[in-house]
């Protein structure tokens, strides 16, 4: 802590260099924020271009100036007078406001032509904008994830960034309270024509959750921020190994006092996927699981929101959001159990069938107040509360075959009824203080409590009678509580652009164990206090390069389902189940960056993760079967560091073909010592490949080419071996560019498979399986509106692009 001090006052003694910044905002005579206008700075007398820009969704823009001296400053924008100020910069940075005034000519409608590309690299962030992409058609917010530069998604649904595992996820800005399985199911209830963008970064500032060792995915749904009374109408055809469907509609309604949007989505299909499971014991026996997985997924989505606001410097909004999420999912097993490694046919053969029904609702409600005065000091307040209701029972028949004869030898029958229930409050609040026209100064406070309650009951099913097993049933209750606050001062000093902050969080949670047979009712309580520092450094050398330092430390605690004692059964041999004796696990990052350009962005990182938690499969005895069962649960490793570097960069091969690559490599030490026999000692080299192109062939034809390809991945400690998914669009707009046919082939070469391997000591585990990411789909949106005024932009060259 004495060296971070020390670092922050070195800091902020920086002497100014010679670069200056020009900054502001774009308003209309009303106070209104312009979006999307054109800004050109010229030199005086000769009217050379210095340079140009475009102003961002809330009206600002800024761009750097790099000597002194008399310029020219023109704003345009349809429907508006254009704009001209002369300005004289100095040794100081400048603040402008600019006033546009309305064009006397009668509009009668101008039709939005602006284009934002589907990658942009800003500061520390890489932003998918999903709404510029038609490689997402008819995709849930799951797989949107997937064709995310640099996400992946393990077959236990969990997301890596980089290569990284513990990724916080946010919606709109919001860390969303709900994990695992559960996060999964309410990411799929999204709709990709839901999504505006997604935004990613491994090492966020202090204004964020100390959670997410891995990295911040931020979800931003759509807001449509155009005057008038407009809306959409979107609906998704797919064919794969059986036909599937979404639709959507969104209507919104803004003028100068209200905002009001509201959408309602839903999806229906059939999802199919295969998985084989190979556990090789030390002793050479060997049990193989192959198995065949249908979901039948029926999502419906709505949400509102409104925003109100009260004065030209106070706004208060209200947001609304209810999905319901409905999974049929069969799984046909067959196992087959081999004595030893040399035997060709198995002593032992099971079938299996397991029947799961559930029903996912999630309802959340939200309410915010934002305060902005002339002197931009900022302050907000959110709270929000969720609610996640889980509804699940399977049926499970296991039926033992003499492998010989075929015939029925025993059977056994269970039905699992597991409820649960998850309730989140959080209130948070947060100031920016400006202190000059280059330095800011936020501090914010937040709490959050948690309550999940759990519900498992296992019966045995004889013929028509449902007897409880009362060993096998129990009730799982878990309390968390986070209080946190943050300081973070951002800002410019000449050649220096700095962001230092602090968090403090004290954590309370209790977790409760009741059993239903013995006497076994635990109760695990804990409380710590933890500080984060974070620190990010910018140094921009000319126009051309930028070096860049950050640092970050974040704390993962276990997830809901991760200490959940249950055992979920695939069949009588295979399971998985929580463990309620988790520690959260401590990740220091640090990340190097060069940018070129301002456009190609190269990254060296390093983290070290103390108590990591990792999903393992491991061997024991059934109680009641007395036989050797396998199961999947997470534990504390000692320790996992991991040494990795990404290079992202555009692709500009003429003004129709443009694209975007991101390329990543990591290097993994795994270390661990459970017990005797149980060692884990790794080391994995691994990385990725994503890349995008569009291409523009005029009169509304454009071709989307986008796919990814990673090397050997870390699933927990299994790696998987190198896959990879590539797809193609073709867009036509129709009816004066108010509509659009979308044709999407996704996986093109039959890469939707995936293979690991994992280790502990003697014992292995071979996986390998499928998804259904092969398939056809047609897509037709059609946007209506009565619209006071759309702002027609025009694209400018991706150096401006990645100024913004």
């Amino acid at each position: 802590m004495k060296h971070f001090i020390i670092l922050i006052l070195f800091i902020l003694k920086i002497s100014a260099a010679q670069s200056q910044y020009i900054q502001g905002t774009v308003k209309d005579e009303k106070g209104n924020p312009q979006p999307f206008v054109s800004i050109v700075i010229a030199k005086i007398p000769d009217s050379t271009i210095v340079t140009s820009v475009i102003s961002e969704e809330s009206g600002q823009f800024k761009t750097p100036i790099i000597k002194s001296g008399k310029y020219l400053i023109k704003s345009t924008s349809v429907g508006f007078l254009p704009y001209y100020q002369n300005i004289e910069v100095f040794t100081q940075n400048l603040l402008l406001e600019i006033i546009l005034k309305a064009s006397n000519e009668l509009l009668s409608e101008v039709t939005v032509t602006s284009k934002k590309p589907v990658i942009e690299a800003k500061g520390d962030k890489l932003v998918f904008n999903v709404v510029a992409a038609s490689n997402t058609v008819g995709l849930n917010g799951l797989e949107v994830l997937r064709k995310s530069p640099g996400v992946t998604i393990d077959q236990q649904n969990n997301l890596m960034l980089k290569g990284r595992s513990k990724v916080q996820v946010y919606i709109n800005g919001k860390p969303s309270m709900i994990q695992g399985n559960e996060l999964a199911s309410f990411l799929k209830s999204l709709r990709a024509s839901d999504i505006q963008a997604i935004e990613m970064s491994t090492t966020p500032g202090a204004s964020y959750d100390a959670a997410g060792g891995g990295g911040v995915i931020n979800i931003q749904l759509k807001n449509n921020l155009k005057t008038g009374l407009n809306g959409s109408i979107s609906t998704t055809a797919m064919q794969g190994v059986t036909p599937k469907g979404e639709g959507n509609f969104a209507l919104n309604y803004s003028n100068y006092k209200w905002n009001v949007l509201t959408s309602i989505s839903t999806d229906n299909g059939i999802w199919h996927g295969t998985e084989d499971v190979v556990n090789m014991t030390s002793e050479k026996k060997i049990v193989r699981l192959n198995s065949f997985d249908n979901e039948n997924r029926k999502g419906l989505s709505v949400r509102f929101r409104s925003d109100y606001k009260m004065s030209k410097k106070s706004t208060i909004g209200f947001e609304l959001l209810k999905s319901t999420n409905i999974e049929n999912r069969e799984v046909i097993g067959n196992t087959q159990i081999f004595n030893t490694s040399t035997d060709t046919s198995p002593q032992v053969k099971l079938n299996s069938l397991n029947n799961t029904n559930k029903n996912n609702d999630v309802f959340n409600l939200g309410l915010n107040y934002r305060f902005e005065n002339e002197q931009k000091l900022k302050w907000g307040i959110d709270a929000d509360w969720n609610s996640n209701i889980i509804r699940s029972s399977s049926f499970q028949p296991n039926l033992y075959v003499n492998p010989v004869s075929g015939s029925t030898v025993m059977s056994r029958t269970y039905s699992i009824i597991a409820p649960v229930n998850i309730g989140i409050k959080m209130i948070k609040s947060d100031f920016e203080i400006p202190l000059n026209t280059s330095a800011k100064l936020n501090i914010g406070a937040k709490y959050s409590n948690v309550e999940s309650n759990n519900n498992f009951d296992l019966y045995n099913i004889n013929k028509s009678e449902q007897l409880l097993d009362s060993s096998q049933s129990n009730y799982f209750k878990y309390i968390e509580r986070i209080a946190a606050g943050y300081v973070s001062l951002a800002g410019q000093k000449g050649k220096w652009e700095y962001s230092l902050g602090l968090r403090l969080e004290r954590t309370h949670s209790t977790s409760q164990l009741t059993t239903l047979g013995r006497n076994q009712n635990k109760l695990v309580d804990t409380s710590y206090l933890n500080v984060f520092p974070s620190l990010s450094l910018t140094y921009t050398l000319n126009d051309n390069n930028a070096f860049s330092l950050s640092y970050r430390y974040s704390i993962d605690r276990p997830d809901y389902n991760d200490l959940n004692p249950f055992e979920r059964r695939i069949n009588d041999y295979n399971s998985s189940k929580g463990n309620p004796f988790l520690r959260p696990q401590f990740t220091n990052t640090i990340e190097l960056g060069y940018t070129l350009f301002q456009s190609m962005n190269f990254t060296l990182n390093y983290s070290h993760t103390k108590d990591f938690a990792a999903y393992v499969t491991d061997r024991g005895i059934n109680e009641s079967t007395k036989q050797e069962v396998f199961f999947d649960i997470t534990r504390n490793l000692d320790r996992m560091q991991q040494y990795g570097a990404n290079l992202s960069f555009p692709i500009t091969i003429s003004k129709w073909w443009q694209g975007f690559v991101n390329i990543y490599s990591n290097y993994t030490i795994f270390k661990a010592n459970f017990d005797a026999g149980k060692v884990i000692d790794r080391k994995v080299f691994g990385g990725g490949l994503w890349v995008q192109q569009q291409m523009e062939f005029g009169k509304g034809w454009s071709f989307d080419l986008s796919g990814w390809y990673d090397l050997n991945s870390t699933w927990g400690v299994a790696i998987s071996n190198p896959m990879g998914v590539f797809d193609a669009g073709v867009t036509k707009k129709i009816l004066k560019d108010r509509s659009s046919i979308k044709l999407m082939f996704n996986d093109l070469f039959r890469g939707s498979s995936w293979n690991s391997t994992s280790q502990i000591g003697n014992f292995t585990t071979y996986s390998k399986g499928t998804w259904e990411g092969r398939y056809i789909a047609i897509n037709f949106n059609y946007r209506f509106g009565i619209l006071k005024s759309e702002v027609k932009t025009v694209d400018t060259d991706t150096k401006n692009q990645r100024r913004r």
